[in-house]
């Protein structure tokens, strides 16, 4: 069973990884891997983990940062990412980072533009330079210069409860710093 619904008789043995996970976005560039934002995962309860919130760039200190950066990098250059952006997950166990996953695609849940607001990088053009075998920024660009920090929270209800009305959303995006405001429900569901 898996959240409540039959998949089938065959199983995956899977470690349980202790510690907080994150997602490293990036490209490939000449074949040289870039870390451009780490985004720290905001996840409910086990066993599902589902992932609630996230914030670019995630507050590691800077050895720890150093060490999922330079893991990640190395893993896309041993599988041989060729081309292309990137999006990784990893968790900070005792023992170090260790890859959930790593694809080549953009990241979901916003993360592309909140890496955008904190980077001033766009992953979706960055893909495209990179596919249309175009130059993409170099670190030293002016384009990489922090800007602070971004963040997208998703909210639950637990079973049976039902969302009536939403009130504050009008006040939510009125303050300073708020680029958007998107409710994705019908009101009595």
């Amino acid at each position: 069973l898996d959240m409540g619904h039959f998949v089938g008789a065959p199983f995956l043995l899977e470690e349980f990884l202790e510690g907080r996970e994150y997602s490293i976005e990036g490209y490939v560039d000449r074949g040289q891997p870039h870390v451009t934002a780490v985004t720290e995962k905001q996840l409910g309860g086990a066993p599902y983990f589902v992932e609630m919130g996230h914030v670019v760039e995630a507050a590691l200190g800077e050895k720890e940062r150093q060490s999922l950066v330079s893991y990640v990098e190395q893993v896309a250059l041993a599988i041989d990412l060729g081309l292309g952006v990137f999006h990784a997950e990893a968790r900070m166990t005792q023992r170090g980072p260790v890859l959930i996953e790593i694809n080549c695609r953009l990241g979901g849940d916003r993360i592309p533009r909140l890496v955008e607001l904190t980077q001033g990088l766009s992953l979706a053009a960055t893909m495209i330079r990179s596919y249309c075998r175009m130059e993409n920024p170099a670190k030293a660009d002016p384009l990489w210069e922090r800007r602070g920090i971004a963040g997208v929270r998703f909210l639950s209800l637990d079973g049976g409860e039902q969302i009536g009305i939403a009130d504050g959303v009008e006040e939510v995006r009125a303050m300073p710093g708020c680029d958007e405001v998107e409710l994705y429900f019908q009101e009595g569901y």
